[in-house]
């Protein structure tokens, strides 16, 4: 078990063409077929491992920091990138997380609460926010003010600090076209 100081993204693909954009994650992984380990003969499922990848403003592409890495030594290499890298600790015993479920807008495990079907849109009057990187809108009905200081975006990991109010207008503040995508423009 892991105690890590922070959010840390991970992506996870099996195509060629990074679809699931493994190079800007805190740790991707795109998925080949390796060599099988010594004393075995053939192919065997592994992942090449990128490390450092993000995205925003500090934008930077992760390179291949561990490749053709065999599924049997992925979990004991990824302990050791997230403590080596992220600040990780190990600890014996884990520990919950009781504001999980604030962060990523799931209910409490033992709350009774009745969600709306799935496809069934969210209401737009508490949309308060925007996060700068991606442009994930912050719409919980706690206030932005009254998250935590190490409250990050559920979509990018984005620090608080990174969201911006939103504007009660519906036009385009910055001259583009309305199609743009509020967090980044199209204008020059």
């Amino acid at each position: 078990m892991l105690d890590i100081p922070r959010d840390i993204r991970m992506m996870w693909t099996g195509c060629p063409n990074t679809c699931g954009q493994v190079q800007v994650a805190d740790i991707g992984l795109m998925g080949c077929m390796v060599k099988a380990p010594a004393g075995a003969s053939g192919m065997v499922p592994g992942v090449d491992v990128f490390v450092g990848g993000r995205v925003g403003a500090d934008s930077h592409l992760a390179e291949v920091t561990h490749p053709s890495v065999p599924m049997d030594a992925l979990q004991p290499l990824l302990e050791e990138i997230m403590v080596s890298t992220f600040g990780a600790t190990r600890k014996a015993v884990p520990s919950p997380n009781k504001q999980l479920h604030l962060r990523f807008k799931m209910a409490p495990k033992d709350a009774a609460t009745k969600t709306a079907p799935k496809g069934t849109p969210k209401k737009a009057g508490n949309a308060t926010h925007i996060c700068g990187d991606c442009g994930y809108i912050y719409n919980q009905t706690i206030p932005m003010e009254a998250q935590p200081e190490d409250f990050a975006c559920p979509a990018c990991g984005a620090p608080k600090d990174r969201f911006r109010p939103l504007t009660g207008s519906s036009e385009p503040s910055s001259g583009c076209a309305p199609r743009c995508f509020p967090a980044r423009c199209c204008a020059p």
